[in-house]
């Protein structure tokens, strides 16, 4: 079953309505199984795309006070909700959007898999 998953995982199309419908209709929740990890927090480096996962973490008013601090700041006070650190609420199983389904875009204009993700979801409201 292991081998047969990462096959098929290596076969489905990111962005591809199909996908957003197969884990819409299955109701994919990534957070029972994956959590993120010092790699994850490295790789962050978008400025915008870590300010949006600090409002999407702790809300809109945070993220805004955090705005202008470094992004090695605002990845800290991630890390403190995701872990309930320095005097934080802790969050609990939370994903960034683009592993949830439908998926959130963390930028402002098109993309594929947002557009794929609301089409889907249009596509399943009407079955």
């Amino acid at each position: 079953m292991r081998i047969a998953a990462f096959a098929m995982a290596l076969t489905l199309k990111a962005g591809d309505e199909t996908v957003e419908a197969a884990g819409l209709h299955l109701k994919a929740n990534a957070s029972e199984i994956w959590q993120p990890d010092e790699v994850f927090f490295d790789l962050s480096r978008d400025r915008t795309a870590v300010n949006a996962m600090l409002a999407d973490i702790a809300g809109k008013a945070v993220a805004k006070s955090n705005a202008g601090e470094k992004v090695k700041t605002q990845k800290r006070i991630i890390r403190d909700f995701l872990t309930g650190e320095n005097a934080r609420a802790k969050v609990e199983r939370w994903l960034p959007g683009w592993m949830r389904f439908p998926f959130v875009s963390y930028s402002k204009g098109a993309s594929g898999l947002a557009d794929a993700a609301k089409s889907a979801a249009k596509a399943l409201a009407r079955v």
